[in-house]
């Protein structure tokens, strides 16, 4: 199977983890990923720094399938400011 790792404005996402039935790889410059495996309803796992983690239910045909594009949300920014006060 193959498809594409991308942000929510589209744009490729490269060195995603993508793995699925204990098949692992990474997405290249492009965003792409290939994982080859047996047919059948499998889970597709998606995980990259700075991004939420994904994953993407699919039916394998025998000759394989073109999931298409998964898109990966941004992981939220945590922040927290101490203001205090200094005696004058």
């Amino acid at each position: 199977m193959q498809g594409r790792i991308v942000d929510q404005t589209g744009s490729a996402i490269v060195g995603a983890r993508v793995s699925s039935s204990g098949v692992e790889t990474v997405s290249d410059t492009q965003g792409t990923f290939r994982l080859a495996g047996s047919s059948g309803a499998t889970t597709i796992e998606v995980t990259a720094g700075g991004f939420l983690p994904a994953s993407r239910t699919v039916s394998v045909p025998e000759n394989g399938i073109e999931v298409g594009d998964i898109v990966l949300a941004l992981e939220p920014v945590r922040a927290s400011v101490t203001v205090s006060e200094s005696a004058a």
